[in-house]
């Protein structure tokens, strides 16, 4: 029953949101999800840690910076974030080639 009446309210309020509103909006939604994924994965026993531990502090960081409002500083984060991720998979490429 309530699930209906929210699915309304957010179509209402998807529709009146500016392009603004609608980025800011999925943006915090983003951070949301990525804190409960850590937090599942602490709870699993899994540790971000032990495979990458450079990415946990700048994962923090963007999650911070979204919830904060900090959209700007959040995309430059993101994007250190894909260089730093796009340099592991040439690496883990080249290396999976001279074998």
């Amino acid at each position: 029953m309530y699930q209906a009446a929210l699915k309304a309210y957010e179509s209402v309020n998807k529709s009146t949101m500016n392009g603004r509103d609608v980025e800011a909006a999925v943006l915090t939604k983003a951070a949301l999800k990525l804190k409960a994924s850590q937090d599942n994965c602490k709870r699993n026993g899994h540790d971000a840690n032990g495979a990458a531990p450079s990415t946990v502090v700048l994962i923090d960081s963007i999650s911070e910076h979204i919830l904060q409002r900090q959209y700007y500083q959040a995309l430059k984060l993101t994007k250190r974030l894909i260089q730093y991720e796009q340099e592991a998979i040439q690496h883990v490429s080249g290396s999976i080639e001279s074998v």
